[in-house]
């Protein structure tokens, strides 16, 4: 599963621990959770079918949204995790097009990652107190062998 990769290269890239502390979850943020954080999810998946099956590369499209207390580190935290290389790996990161293995047990061959787009987002305070959330969302595509 892409996503388990994923979220092994964000936990284990030492810019984004620092600043996420192991904040990394799929979907959303826990209630408890904390700030700043890291949520992912698939929107998309593309594979490419031949008469004798599928081909490879798959083509997944990842929504990273990059959440914080301030703006400032709401960019911060989304600007770490464009430049998130896997352990070990070669001198590019997922944002200038990572190629190599990753995952806990380097099992999945990613051929090309690319982030595509981000967005700001602001929502005000839901309760008495004065600070809202800042997210930046990312749109993170990664083409990788299914095997």
């Amino acid at each position: 599963m892409i996503e388990k990769g994923f979220a092994y290269l964000l936990l284990h890239d030492a810019a984004v621990r620092d600043l996420a502390r192991g904040r990394v979850y799929p979907v959303k943020v826990p209630e408890a959770g904390g700030l700043p954080a890291v949520t992912y999810s698939r929107s998309g998946t593309d594979r490419a079918s031949y008469f004798l099956g599928a081909a490879n590369p798959v083509k997944a499209v990842l929504d990273v949204t990059c959440w914080a207390d301030s703006y400032a580190a709401a960019k911060d935290l989304a600007g770490r995790v464009s430049a998130a290389a896997p352990p070990g790996g070669n001198d590019r990161n997922l944002g200038d097009g990572y190629r190599g293995w990753w995952g806990p047990a380097r099992d999945v061959f990613v051929q090309k990652t690319d982030v595509n787009a981000d967005a700001d987002s602001y929502a005000p305070p839901v309760d008495d107190s004065a600070v809202g959330v800042h997210s930046v969302a990312l749109t993170v595509t990664i083409w990788y062998d299914e095997t």
